[in-house]
């Protein structure tokens, strides 16, 4: 849970750095970024099967501290972007797999089915099928039904 809220933080950060090539934005995304990986249980193996470049990681973590005075070039941003959104996406696929296994353990033990589900309803492992997160050209990011 602690690594998908940072890495919506991060991307809503990224976007303000891309859209308004602002440097305070990025420094943000790169702190939500340490905080993402934190936990370590995360591997840089998970990552790159995502779809993320964990190549970019290690420089990108170890300026965290460092003074920045601008941000790097777009197609870098783009793919600390596309890295971020792997990290959420192994981060959802773990948190899921635990409500699964606890859904397991639950219905074993005699639990009811709904007071499960109340107690399982954590907003940031809520299914989004059906639905997608876009960057708009003004910046924006809006969710959209999908068909």
């Amino acid at each position: 849970r602690k690594a998908v809220n940072a890495t919506d933080f991060a991307l809503e950060s990224l976007n303000l750095s891309i859209t308004q090539n602002n440097f305070s934005g990025f420094n943000a995304a790169r702190v939500q970024l340490a905080k993402a990986l934190s936990g370590g249980d995360l591997s840089q193996k998970e990552i790159a099967a995502a779809g993320g470049d964990p190549s970019l990681l290690g420089g990108l973590l170890d300026v965290t501290s460092t003074a920045f005075s601008g941000t790097p070039s777009l197609d870098t941003q783009n793919k600390i972007k596309n890295t971020i959104n792997a990290i959420r996406k192994v981060a959802l696929k773990k948190g899921k797999a635990e409500i699964d296994a606890q859904r397991n353990i639950a219905s074993r033990s005699g639990f009811n089915k709904d007071d499960f589900e109340a107690a399982s309803d954590i907003p940031e492992f809520k299914s989004t099928k059906g639905k997608k997160t876009i960057t708009l050209k003004s910046g924006k990011t809006v969710t959209v039904e999908e068909d």
